[in-house]
């Protein structure tokens, strides 16, 4: 991962524990009365990746708002494309519109 985007996140992640502990929200409450793991919980507040659906919920049970959770926190800076993993380029097959093209140049020349 990034070195910015572990920033954010761990950043997020110390507000989300903050959050929490502030309004007295045990771990065993989070498991009984949300249904959250203690384990995924304790991943949100050491900063590992959260999807939008996961801040969604989270802001939910803090009883705030995904922009109260981010705001202030700065944005990494990704001026250069960062790549998460690499992938070999496989090439497509053509489509349907295609084939019928050529079937027609094909048609054509005979």
């Amino acid at each position: 991962m990034d070195e910015q985007l572990k920033s954010y996140t761990k950043t997020l992640g110390e507000r989300i524990k903050a959050a929490r502990k502030q309004r007295g929200i045990s771990n065993k409450k989070l498991i009984i009365d949300y249904g959250i793991h203690d384990s995924q919980w304790r991943r949100y507040e050491r900063g590992g990746g959260i999807s939008f659906a996961s801040l969604l919920r989270i802001a939910s049970v803090l009883d705030m708002t995904p922009s109260d959770l981010l705001q202030g926190i700065p944005l990494p800076d990704w001026k250069e494309p960062t790549v998460l993993r690499e992938t070999k380029e496989v090439p497509r097959s053509p489509r349907p519109s295609e084939l019928a093209k050529r079937q027609l140049q094909v048609d054509r020349e005979t």
